[in-house]
């Protein structure tokens, strides 16, 4: 392994969706990267995630972005040369309690000040477009037809793979032991392989960009969250679906109490359900039943 100091225009921490895409970004405007990881790359959050798109945003500007993503992951292949598997199924969001009514209100009108379509629709109509949802006591039910999913783990690793075909240097098992600063400003990390010495220092470290931006003296209020990972046995509803059809049936959200789920070809289940709690009941096979929301549709391992 080398040890001696490099140069860069920019260094990015981190490897995950949004290091390897600024990554890539960068690269394609013509800056000299290094992409540094302390694992493989794309290998830790970012393939975990539940691939998701979510459009209608209670804040304008998020609402654009998420728009502009959507596009971005449609073009992906073309622009890649790697897929990432995006299906524009169309999203449900379903809202049980006030506070969640006047979010989904909130997220509607800004996304249709956005340009997204987005319409409210009844339980009759949502039971249409995803036959394995029962809406039980659902106050409001927001669908958003663009909305879509991809494979996450295709995600990370598709702009870091690209980036490296434009020229990023790529440096997984590479572990940032400290920051380096002139004036009060970043110019670089400090490496097992070297200093990698660059005007601009991108944290991107995901659970760990708080670690690494406390290296530079800045705090940031982002604590690291454990999820919840449910893989179903078959559902009522699900069981016969194929993926022509899973390409077009709603995925589930219900945001306030951080639940979100889609279907997977191959269970012919839940593909992702999780949820933020740390304290989750996991039933015994079959569905979980009561007036809980989505998350009655769970059923699963006693254990995960």
């Amino acid at each position: 392994m080398g040890t001696g100091a490099s140069t860069a225009d920019a260094v990015v921490i981190g490897s995950g969706a949004f290091g390897a895409s600024t990554a890539y970004h960068l690269a394609k405007r013509g800056f000299k990267v290094t992409l540094v990881d302390q694992h493989a790359l794309g290998s830790q959050t970012s393939p975990r995630a539940a691939g998701l798109t979510s459009k209608a945003d209670t804040l304008p500007t998020m609402a654009r972005l998420r728009h502009e993503a959507c596009e971005a992951f449609e073009r992906f292949e073309s622009e890649m040369g790697r897929t990432v598997d995006f299906h524009r199924s169309g999203s449900l969001r379903a809202a049980y309690t006030d506070a969640a009514v006047e979010r989904v209100r909130i997220a509607q009108e800004t996304a249709r000040a956005c340009g997204i379509d987005a319409r409210g629709i009844d339980a009759a109509e949502a039971e249409r477009l995803a036959p394995h949802f029962k809406p039980g006591a659902a106050r409001s039910i927001l669908h958003v037809p663009s909305d879509g999913w991809v494979d996450p783990a295709k995600v990370a690793i598709g702009f870091a793979t690209r980036a490296g075909e434009l020229g990023v240097r790529l440096l997984p098992f590479t572990p940032v032991q400290g920051l380096l600063s002139e004036g009060g400003r970043a110019t670089g990390v400090m490496t097992p392989r070297g200093e990698i010495r660059a005007p601009v220092v991108v944290d991107a470290a995901g659970g760990w960009t708080a670690r690494v931006a406390a290296g530079a003296g800045i705090t940031l209020p982002l604590i690291p969250v454990r999820h919840q990972l449910f893989i179903t046995e078959p559902i009522a509803g699900v069981r016969r679906i194929g993926l022509a059809d899973m390409r077009r049936h709603g995925d589930l959200r219900d945001p306030h109490r951080g639940f979100a789920a889609r279907r997977h070809r191959l269970q012919q289940g839940f593909r992702h359900a999780h949820r933020r709690d740390a304290a989750v009941r996991r039933p015994r096979g079959g569905a979980r039943r009561g007036n809980t929301g989505p998350a009655h549709c769970l059923g699963g391992p006693d254990r995960l």
